[in-house]
C-alpha cells in the first residue's frame, strides 16, 4: 500500500473529526473552569457565560492562528534585515575580513544577550521545597 494512497484518505477524515471532538470538549473544560465559578456566585447568568464564553473562545483561536502566521513574517523580516546589514556593511566593503572580524565580537555579544534574556525571563523556576538541607 502507498503512504499517500487514496484508499487511506478516511482514515485522515476519521482523525481530524476525533481530533476536533476531543478539541472540542477540552475547550469546553477549559470554559466551565473560567466562568463557573462566576455562574454559581450569581455575578453572571448562564446565558452571558455562554455569550462570553464563544466570544474569547472563539477570539482566542483566532489569535492562535494570527500568531502562527505574524512569528514567521517578523523572524524573516528580522532576519532580511539582519542580512541587509551584514551584506552593505560588512561584505562589500573593501577589507570585509578586517571589518567582519571587528563586528564579530558585537554579533557573540547580542547573541549571548538573546539567550540570557530568555533564560531570565522564561527559564527554568527554582523548586524552594527541593532544595531543603538536613
Amino acid at each position: 500500500m502507498e503512504p499517500y494512497s487514496d484508499d487511506l484518505f478516511w482514515l485522515v477524515i476519521c482523525g481530524f473529526l476525533v481530533a476536533f471532538v476531543l478539541a472540542f470538549g477540552i475547550g469546553a473544560n477549559d470554559v466551565a473552569n473560567s466562568f463557573g465559578t462566576s455562574v454559581g456566585s450569581k455575578v453572571l447568568t448562564l446565558t452571558q457565560a455562554c455569550i462570553l464564553a464563544t466570544i474569547f473562545e472563539i477570539a482566542g483561536a483566532v489569535l492562535i492562528v494570527l500568531s502562527w502566521f505574524i512569528s514567521p513574517v517578523l523572524s524573516g523580516t528580522v532576519s532580511a534585515c539582519l542580512y541587509w546589514l551584514v551584506r552593505r556593511f560588512i561584505l562589500r566593503s573593501p577589507q570585509p575580513l578586517t571589518v567582519g572580524l571587528r563586528a564579530l565580537p558585537f554579533f557573540y555579544g547580542f547573541t549571548f544577550a538573546i539567550n540570557v534574556l530568555s533564560v531570565v525571563h522564561d527559564g527554568p523556576k527554582r523548586e524552594y521545597h527541593l532544595l531543603k538541607y538536613n
